[in-house]
């Protein structure tokens, strides 16, 4: 219903917008329009803007569809698609790492453990007292008591190392 409702509006506004034109333009010249004029610029005007607008959205769709098909031109050669796709999973791979280890809260040791306690509605974290915001209010966060440090500089390193970023010196905290 809402797309008939936008391209009502759209003819609405076209015509409206054509008339009222025309129709100041008449009275600012003193002159009165005949038969033709009403029908042209009236009628006729407002449908060809209408045509217009809707050969320009055609061809959009046309010329985007063309572009999003992937089989229509392969410019790639397939070891370099190759290199790509692993250096993409290789990326993930790291990505996720980063996201588990992230997801290691006091509700679980897995995304399902955490997804379950948050669908049940029983996921409180406490207030820490040495984080702080601006204000000096604490914050709600959840602190991970037993993090492997070591492990966890690593994956870091190794991401960025993917990425192609500098190095980052992290605290223990940070980590």
């Amino acid at each position: 219903m809402r797309p008939w409702i936008s391209h009502t509006l759209l003819v609405s506004g076209v015509f409206i917008i054509v008339w009222f034109a025309m129709i100041v333009y008449w009275q600012a010249t003193n002159r009165m329009p005949t038969s033709s004029d009403v029908v042209l610029y009236l009628f006729a005007i407002p449908a060809m803007l209408l045509a217009t607008l809707w050969l320009i959205f055609k061809g959009v769709a046309i010329f985007s569809a063309k572009s999003n098909d992937p089989t229509a031109s392969q410019t790639k050669p397939d070891a370099e698609a190759l290199a790509q796709a692993r250096t993409a999973e290789q990326e993930r791979a790291l990505t996720l790492a980063i996201l588990a280890s992230a997801l290691r809260t006091v509700h679980g040791q897995s995304a399902d453990e955490l997804a379950s306690v948050l669908a049940s509605k029983k996921a409180k974290l406490k207030l820490d007292s040495e984080l702080k915001n601006g204000d000096g209010y604490p914050i709600l966060s959840g602190r991970i008591e037993s993090v492997n440090e070591d492990a966890q500089r690593d994956s870091i390193s190794e991401w960025l190392a993917t990425r192609s970023a500098q190095k980052i010196t992290w605290t223990s905290e940070q980590l």
